[in-house]
C-alpha cells in the first residue's frame, strides 16, 4: 500500500546525521551523540483499510451483546485487532460520549452513506434496511460539504464523530478512550489524525505522527 510521506523534523539536522536505510532524507540518529537536543518527530498520511461490521466489544448483561462498529485497520492486518485500530462513532445525541448504541448506529449510517444499506451485516437487504439505509444516507450527505463522498477528519468532527480505542482491551470503551479525530492513538505508531473516512471506496487516511523517542519508521540508519 502507497505511503506518503510528509516530514516534519523539530530540530535541525546535525552535520554529517544519518540517513534513512537505502537513501533519503538525513536526520538525526536516535542514539548519535551530540548537542543537537531530541530526534526529530516524523508525520506521514497512510491510508488504510475500513472494517465496516467489525466486531468491537462486548456490552448487555454480563457483557454477552457483540458491539458492531466500523473501524480504521490501522495496523493493516485485515482485521479488528483491540488496543490498536481505533473505531469511528458519533456522538448522536451529542451528550458528550459515545454508548454501544451509538457505535452500532453510526455504523450502520456509516455504511449507508456509502451505499451498503445491510444495516445489520447478514448478508441481505429488506425494504425495511433499505428505507431506514436511504434516510441515514442523505443524513450523512449533509455532513460531506464539499460533496466529494467521503468525510474528512473535520467534516466527521462536525457530525460528532470520535475515534473510539480501546487502549485496555476489555471490550468497552470509556471516556478516556474516545478521542478526538485530530489526535488519536495508533498504537505502535504513536498518535494520528483522520484526513478523511471513505465508506464507498472501503478507505480510511491518517496522519500518523511518530513518537520522536521511538524507533525510526525505517529502521536503523546507517
Amino acid at each position: 500500500m502507497a505511503v506518503a510521506f510528509n516530514f516534519q523534523a523539530n530540530y535541525g539536522i546535525a552535520p554529517g546525521g544519518c540517513y534513512p536505510q537505502g537513501g533519503g532524507i538525513p536526520h538525526q540518529h536516535h542514539h548519535c551523540p551530540g548537542p543537537y537536543g531530541p530526534p526529530p518527530s516524523w508525520n506521514w498520511n497512510q491510508g488504510h483499510g475500513n472494517l465496516p461490521n467489525a466486531n468491537v466489544g462486548n456490552h448487555g448483561f454480563l457483557g454477552l451483546g457483540n458491539t458492531k462498529g466500523f473501524a480504521i485497520d490501522n495496523n493493516n492486518d485485515g482485521r479488528y485487532t483491540r488496543g490498536q485500530d481505533g473505531v469511528l462513532a458519533m456522538d448522536l445525541n451529542r451528550d458528550g460520549r459515545v454508548t454501544p448504541d451509538e457505535i452500532q448506529g453510526s455504523k450502520e449510517r456509516l455504511n449507508a452513506m456509502g451505499g451498503n444499506f445491510d444495516l445489520n451485516g447478514d448478508g441481505r437487504t429488506t425494504i425495511c434496511e433499505r428505507s431506514k439505509g436511504a434516510s441515514y444516507q442523505r443524513e450523512m450527505q449533509q455532513y460531506d460539504t464539499n460533496r466529494d463522498g467521503r468525510l474528512s477528519g473535520g467534516e466527521f468532527a462536525n457530525a460528532g464523530g470520535r475515534v473510539l480505542v480501546d487502549s485496555n482491551r476489555d471490550g468497552k470503551f470509556q471516556g478516556w478512550e474516545q478521542h478526538s479525530p485530530f489526535n488519536f492513538p495508533t498504537g505502535g505508531f504513536g498518535r494520528g489524525s483522520l484526513n478523511y473516512v471513505d465508506p464507498f471506496c472501503g478507505g480510511s487516511s491518517v496522519n500518523h505522527k511518530a513518537n520522536p523517542w521511538g524507533p525510526s519508521p525505517w529502521g536503523p540508519c546507517y
